[in-house]
């Protein structure tokens, strides 16, 4: 459980613990319709936090939930050999 006034870098770090994720990795959430969108900073959590509270109260529960999906990046180094005949 994550608290409503959580800051954006503490939210990805627990995140990325509670998965056992130790590289950079993006994070996106479920919004009302449907669409996954990324929370890139401080601002995109804050309006997920308040449309997550805001579906709490209509629904009158005391706790809202996110529906989260961490994406990582790998980076592959491709080595090429050219030969000369």
């Amino acid at each position: 459980m994550i608290s409503t006034n959580v800051q954006f870098d503490e939210f990805m770090f627990r995140l990325k613990e509670k998965m056992g994720l130790k590289k950079p990795c993006k994070c996106k959430v479920k919004d009302e319709d449907g669409e996954m969108i990324l929370i890139a900073d401080q601002e995109d959590l804050d309006m997920i936090v308040m449309t997550c509270k805001q579906k709490a109260k209509r629904s009158r529960t005391e706790m809202g939930k996110l529906d989260v999906s961490l994406y990582v990046t790998f980076l592959i180094a491709i080595s090429r050999t050219n030969s000369i005949c």
